[in-house]
């Protein structure tokens, strides 16, 4: 299943503030900029979101590989204190592994993996929040009890998305770790959410076969 579409819908069931939903919206490179300097931090993250539901984004692909690795040579407008921002750094993050999915770029997966794992720590929410859900997208084991930590935390916000991301994961590891720490809660709201979870992520996969992809 194409990764878009699969975000979407983790974002749809999560009902938080920062759901995406796709549009029919094209940026331009010169738009992007623009966003950029504007130093808005809605408007940027408006502007990656678009281009996250575009149905092409290898034109403007290149600037956001070039913004990720900091050319600021290559882009002297842009201003790179505000790209290397953690809320814009884990857009650019989401855009690229979306792309490597796709077939669209080639990537290291690496870097965006070890910072997606030290960002974690961030007192953001939503930073970490999100910072989740595209953690669980790479598919790594090791990952699974990082995510784990973080549904810990005693935060609604990050006990949602991290039970979210482990629900949607598909390799076994993470369903084995979920029943583990479901069983192991002694809250029944939270064990009830966990189970839910759970077990309609396991009804979408199968009906979708999103892990036959």
């Amino acid at each position: 299943m194409n990764r878009l579409i699969k975000r979407l819908m983790l974002y749809l069931l999560l009902l938080v503030s920062f759901c995406v939903v796709a549009n029919d919206a094209y940026i331009e490179k010169n738009e992007l900029i623009q966003s950029l300097e504007s130093r808005n931090i809605d408007i940027i993250v408006q502007a990656l979101n678009d281009i996250k539901s575009m149905r092409y984004s290898g034109d403007i692909l290149p600037l956001i590989k070039d913004l990720w690795e900091g050319k600021e040579e290559k882009w002297p407008d842009v201003p790179f204190d505000v790209v290397e921002k953690p809320i814009i750094k884990i857009e650019l993050a989401d855009i690229l592994l979306q792309a490597r999915s796709n077939g669209l770029i080639e990537i290291n997966v690496d870097q965006y993996q070890n910072y997606l794992r030290n960002i974690l720590s961030s007192k953001d929410l939503k930073v970490v929040a999100n910072a989740v859900l595209i953690l669980s997208g790479i598919e790594d084991k090791d990952d699974i009890p990082l995510i784990l930590n973080v549904a810990k935390k005693n935060n609604q916000v990050t006990f949602r998305a991290a039970i979210l991301a482990l629900s949607t994961m598909c390799i076994p590891e993470a369903d084995i770790a979920l029943r583990k720490y479901e069983s192991s809660l002694s809250d029944l709201d939270l064990k009830k959410y966990v189970n839910d979870t759970r077990i309609k992520m396991g009804e979408f996969k199968k009906n979708t076969n999103m892990c036959d992809w």
